[in-house]
Parts: C-alpha cells; sequence; structure tokens
C-alpha cells in the first residue's frame, strides 16, 4: 500500500435562512498537488469512519477519513477509477468501477491493503452492495464491440470475486444503464436509464432481478420529457426513493425529480424541484422519514445543491451553496462543483462529498460537507429564569417567559402548565407556588407538525440555603490553608431570629464526623487544614421551635494536598496502544517555586526523569506502574512530599 500526502484546509461558515441546518465544516482534499481530484462514493463504517473513492489526475482514489476528517490512509492506482464503496460485514472495504475498459470490482482490508482486484468483461461498474445471504452484487453496463450501444447489467460475485451469474438486459436495441441498486426481501432492484437510438428518446428505468438472475420486472418512466433515474434507497416503512432527472427540452434545463415507490415498483408519486438546471445524484433517510438530496445546479457556474424534505416530500430547505466555492476564472464550460454521495449519522448529521473549486490552487479538489442536525421545530432563544432547577419559597409567585423563532412560517402557540393545569397560553405564565415538593413548570411551543419543550423544576420549601462560600462543592487547597465557610443567604418564612447552625466535619483519618465548636448562632467558620487527605465539612440550618423543624444543609468535600495541586491523566487507568506515547504531568501549587524537585519511576524502579512532565510510550503489551513524585523546601532542613 503506498501512502501520498494530501493537502488539506478546513473552513467553516454559517446560513441564517430560516429552518436551515449550519454547516459547520467544509473539508478539502488535493492529492494531485494541481491535478483534478474528485470523490465519487462515500460510505459510513460502522465506527464512524468515512470510506469514499474517487478520481486523482486521472487515476483511482481510495481514501479513509476518521470522524474529524482527518486522513487514516489512502491508495492509488493506475489508470483506473473506483465508482461506488462500501464496508462488507468483516470489516474489509468492497469497490467497484472500471479499468480501460474493464468492468471490474476489487476488495481491500480495513487497513487499505488489496485484497483482490478483477475485471470482468468491457463496460463499467456503477454500483456495489452486499447481499445479505453473501457475496456482492454489482451494476453498471457493458459493451460489445459489434455494438455502439452498451446494455445494462447486474453480476453477483462470491467474497473472492469469482462470478456467480450474470443478468443482461433482455432489449438489446435500446441503450441501457444502471447507476444504482438496493437489495430487497427476493432479489435487488436497481435505477437508471434506456434510450431509444432512433430518436435519442429517453426514459428513466426501474429493475428487479431475483437471487437466481432473472428478470421479475421492468418499469419505465412514462414521462413526457427525457428523464434518467440516478440512486435509490429503501425506506423503512417498505418500498424504495429514487432521485434523477427529466429534460424539458434545452440547454441547462434539467430539473431535478424524486418519487416513492412500491415495493413491486409502482409509482406512489413523483415531484420536481422547479429551478431550471438542477439534477440530483443520491439521497438518504432521515431520522423523522424526510429525505436529503444531493447534486447540481448548472447556470452560469454550476454549484452544489442539497434539498431536505419531509416525510411528505415538502420542502424543508434548499441550499445550492454557491457561497462556498471559491471566486472562479471566467471559462467555459463551468468548473465541476458537485455533490455525488451522501450519509446520514446516526444523530442526523448530514455529510457529503464530491468535488469543488479552490482558487487557492486554481483546481477542482475532494470535498467532504458536513451539515449539523437540521432543527425543523420551533427555537427557544430566550427563557427566564436562566437556570432549569429552582428552589423557591412557599408561597412565593415567580414570572416565566419563553420566547421562540418560528422555523418554517407556521402560527406558534404557546401552552403552560404546572399541577396538571393550563396556566397561560402566552409567552408569559405567573405562577404561585402553594404545595410543598418538587414539580415541574412545563411550557410547550407548538408550530404545526412540531414542539419544543421548555421545563423548569421547582422545588418548593420553608427553608433553604440560597447562597453559601465557596460556592463550588468540591475544593482542593494546600495543606496548612485556612478557608473561611459561610452560609451568605438563607430563605425562610418563619422568624429569622430563631435560626440555628449547625457545623460538622469529617476526617477522612479518624474516619468519623465531629462537632465543630462555637456559637449555633453564627453562619461562618473558618477552619485550617494542618493534614493532608479528604475532609468534607457539613453546615446545618434549622428552627428548633418548628415541629416538624424545617431544615436545609450543604456539604463540602475538601481535598488537602501537600505540593502537587491537580495531575493528568487524572484517571487511575489508561489504555494505550503499543508504541502510543503518553505524557503525564504534575502540577503544584506554587507552580514558580524553584525548590521543587520531581522525579518518576516506572514500576516503582529507575528515575525516568526529574521534570513536571514525562512522555513515554510502551513498546509491548501489559501493565506499567508510571509514579510521579515532587517535594517542595518549606524551611531550612525541611522538605514536603
Amino acid at each position: 500500500m503506498r501512502i501520498f500526502l494530501l493537502l488539506s484546509l478546513t473552513l467553516y461558515w454559517a446560513i441564517d435562512a430560516p429552518a436551515q441546518p449550519r454547516a459547520n465544516l467544509i473539508e478539502y482534499y488535493d492529492a494531485s498537488g494541481g491535478g483534478v481530484d474528485s470523490f465519487q462514493d462515500l460510505f459510513m463504517a460502522d465506527n464512524g469512519d468515512f470510506v469514499i473513492c474517487g478520481r486523482s489526475a486521472g487515476n483511482t482514489w481510495l481514501i479513509r477519513l476518521n470522524t474529524q476528517g482527518e486522513i487514516i490512509w489512502e491508495v492509488r492506482g493506475d489508470r483506473t477509477r473506483y465508482l461506488s464503496v462500501i464496508e462488507a460485514d468483516n470489516g474489509d472495504i468492497a469497490a467497484a468501477g472500471s479499468s480501460e475498459r474493464d468492468f471490474l470490482a476489487a476488495r481491500y482490508s480495513a487497513d487499505g491493503d488489496m485484497v483482490w482486484q478483477r475485471g470482468y468483461f468491457p463496460g463499467s461498474c456503477d454500483a456495489i452492495i452486499e447481499l445479505k445471504g453473501g457475496g456482492l452484487m454489482l451494476t453498471g453496463a457493458i459493451s460489445f464491440e459489434q455494438s455502439p450501444w452498451l446494455r445494462a447489467v447486474v453480476q453477483h460475485i462470491d467474497a473472492e470475486g469469482e462470478p456467480v451469474w450474470i443478468w443482461l438486459h433482455p432489449n438489446a436495441a435500446l441503450n441501457t444503464w444502471l447507476f444504482s441498486m438496493r437489495e430487497a426481501e427476493d432479489g435487488v432492484v436497481a435505477v437508471g436509464r434506456e434510450v431509444n437510438m432512433r430518436n435519442g428518446w429517453a426514459r428513466g428505468m426501474i429493475v428487479k432481478v431475483d437471487f437466481e438472475g432473472e428478470t421479475v420486472w421492468i418499469r419505465e418512466l412514462n414521462l413526457e420529457q427525457s428523464s434518467r433515474l440516478a440512486s435509490i434507497i429503501s425506506l423503512p416503512e417498505g418500498g424504495f426513493a429514487v432521485v434523477g432527472a427529466y429534460d424539458v427540452g434545452s440547454i441547462n434545463t434539467q430539473r431535478l425529480m424524486w418519487g416513492r415507490l412500491a415495493a413491486n415498483g409502482e409509482l406512489n408519486d413523483w415531484n420536481t424541484f422547479d429551478l431550471r438546471g438542477t439534477h440530483g445524484n443520491d439521497l438518504r433517510v432521515l431520522n423523522d422519514g424526510g429525505l436529503i438530496l444531493v447534486g447540481q445546479r448548472i447556470g452560469l457556474r454550476k454549484y452544489p445543491l442539497a434539498i431536505r424534505l419531509d416525510r411528505q416530500d415538502n420542502i424543508i430547505w434548499q441550499m445550492d451553496l454557491a457561497h462556498l466555492i471559491d471566486r472562479q476564472p471566467d471559462q467555459r464550460p463551468p468548473l465541476e462543483n458537485v455533490l455525488r454521495s451522501v450519509v446520514v449519522s446516526p444523530n442526523n448529521v448530514i455529510q457529503s462529498v464530491g468535488t469543488m473549486f479552490r482558487s487557492v490552487d486554481t483546481n477542482l479538489d475532494g470535498v467532504l460537507i458536513r451539515l449539523e442536525p437540521d432543527i425543523l421545530g420551533p427555537v427557544v432563544f430566550y427563557k427566564e429564569p436562566e437556570d432549569s432547577a429552582l428552589t423557591v419559597l412557599r408561597g412565593d409567585t415567580l414570572r416565566f417567559i419563553v420566547r421562540a423563532r418560528n422555523q418554517q412560517g407556521l402560527d406558534m402557540s404557546y401552552r403552560w402548565t404546572y399541577l396538571d393545569t393550563v396556566r397561560s397560553t402566552d409567552t408569559t405564565a405567573l405562577i404561585r407556588f402553594d404545595e410543598l415538593g418538587t414539580l415541574p413548570v412545563v411550557c410547550r411551543v407548538n408550530a404545526g407538525e412540531w414542539s419544543v419543550e421548555v421545563v423548569w423544576t421547582v422545588e418548593v420549601a420553608d427553608l433553604f440555603i440560597a447562597s453559601h462560600t465557596p460556592d463550588t462543592l468540591s475544593i482542593t487547597v494546600q495543606r496548612n490553608s485556612e478557608i473561611d465557610f459561610s452560609l451568605d443567604s438563607v430563605a425562610y418564612i418563619g422568624d429569622r431570629e430563631n435560626l440555628r447552625y449547625e457545623w460538622m466535619i469529617y476526617d477522612s483519618a479518624t474516619v468519623r464526623w465531629e462537632e465543630v465548636a462555637g456559637d449555633d448562632r453564627i453562619g461562618i467558620r473558618s477552619y485550617a487544614f494542618d493534614r493532608t487527605g479528604g475532609y468534607a465539612l457539613k453546615a446545618k440550618v434549622f428552627d428548633p421551635n418548628v415541629d416538624p423543624e424545617p431544615a436545609d444543609s450543604v456539604q463540602w468535600a475538601i481535598q488537602v494536598r501537600g505540593v502537587i495541586r491537580a495531575f493528568e491523566p487524572n484517571v487511575p487507568e489508561l489504555s494505550l496502544e503499543p508504541r502510543q506515547e503518553a505524557t503525564f504531568e504534575l502540577i503544584p501549587f506554587n507552580a514558580n517555586n524553584d525548590s521543587i524537585e520531581f522525579w518518576w519511576t516506572l514500576n516503582e524502579v529507575d528515575t525516568l526523569s526529574t521534570q513536571s512532565t514525562l512522555s513515554i510510550s510502551f513498546a509491548d503489551t501489559g501493565r506499567y506502574v508510571v509514579s510521579g513524585y515532587a517535594r517542595e523546601r518549606v524551611s531550612e532542613d525541611e522538605w514536603e512530599e
């Protein structure tokens, strides 16, 4: 396997149009150093990596990226091209395309090493899938020396690339081609086009072939315009969805179209995107049953195109991504800026690949684009109170406010509930809390079929501690530090003159709680920690004259250390790969004290370093103990370790 250095550039942009997701990543890949580089197909592996196939300066280009778009490995071949790529069940990578004039398929290990590559006959393979029952299925077109026309082909091969059977389109008088394929319960379904060579009329075509290589049915799109289908996917509810384009008759008048098919290939509905010069290349299902379509818009320039649909095929948003493309030279034909393949992650992140122009090196590069999950429902941009967890006194009245932005241009409504009762239908609600306990205040904002909830959890009490110092309940201090603890604000519905305080401290060395002596009318204590280890300090406030007494308490956890304030990594065990470097660090309280000495040991022997940090790699597998030590001079003859 040969590894090549790729030039990578990351850009970020924001989109302000309502309902559109924010595109948070665009990554360019230039393997040829100035030539034309393009991505053709994208597959998301089980571990979240991306496997992409394409071309670099006329050569095959197969690349694996991690979730951040960083290159793991890439390989290139000679004068070949891969048009489709998948991850097999065993983690191998399978790809298909053409070499010179050969219809071919290849298999690689997960690390990018070629297992086999086979050519079968003259032609081009546009799609490859792995069958649930084993083996691979290929589709595309085959060419014959005695005929200028192509014939659509489906070929079954085993895991080693050996042919099992081949299917050819039964009408040799047509020019036919299949571009995309999916497995069904009793066969495979593929889409493409057929062209009548007498009059040049083209029609979108859908073919089903069973697992024995026999024709089940062939459907053509009986539209008034020429058409082609570029991609097909299976739908969770059954049936299929397809995307392509039809031609209204003159240059740049293609229009993107899509539809949903029943399992028998019958058309349920057809939709078109009424913008001249658009066509679709790929599509996927989103979590809500809607679709994402990607392709291209052609005008004075060519721009990548993405369209988001709901489950009824209404357009939620559309972006031609023209604002992403660097200024192009005034040349004809316009450069090929296009999205060719798309995947959707389990959390609805849309990621697509294709080709885009960059003026920084005046050439075309492969591109990976990532869109954040789109938000279809109302977006809450203001709420009051800001904190979602509140404590109030019994009898208090609070004002709650929610303001939301409408994403779809639909009427919005607000519904406030507390104690299972509707309290308001406005953006504001006034609620009086007369019941003790912890209950939610809920505001639901509705816009059509979408909604969003804002929830406050409100604890109603007769007495509670509103604020305390330190405000954090987990503290790390140096030995001999004196810390002030206080209950700064206590809310109480009764007579505050009756309030009393109790202070208790827990010492991990004595393993017991002890009462802190002092006036029980005072809500403040100073405490000096003269020994390293773990402590806990608890302060309680109560009214002894009330039965049952209302009370509240707060507890601080205090870690007392001698020299070291913190250490990294702050976990007791690490799992590393062989030869992977790890860095350890001791962070002292007095970082600028030159009298601090450090040393490190491995398995309690051998001093590895006398610095505050240690970088080390482990050549062999096994368990190792890395120990870090520090000591600080506290007097002429005394060190604290």
